[in-house]
């Protein structure tokens, strides 16, 4: 997580990182897909260690004057009912 190669956003910031299949819809799901790439089990909720990144990122930010995007929960839910409070 951090700053990204995407073309519209800075960065990414996932606060977890999972998902659990839930219809049809999910056998074609990019996040699934980049966590196999990267050798991790999507069925699998767990809390990243990106909290306080953003903080960081606006203070930069503020710093020079500049605007930046954030691309939130890229390979995750942010509903799930498995994530933390």
């Amino acid at each position: 997580m951090g700053e990204t190669k995407l073309k519209n956003v800075d960065y990414t910031q996932n606060f977890w990182r999972g998902c659990h299949k839930v219809s049809e819809g999910c056998a074609h799901c990019y996040a699934r897909t980049a966590e196999k790439r990267w050798e991790r089990n999507f069925d699998e909720v767990v809390r990243t260690s990106t909290w306080k990144a953003p903080f960081k990122w606006q203070k930069k930010a503020v710093e020079v004057g500049e605007v930046k995007k954030v691309f939130t929960c890229s390979i995750s839910d942010f509903f799930h009912p498995d994530a933390d409070q």
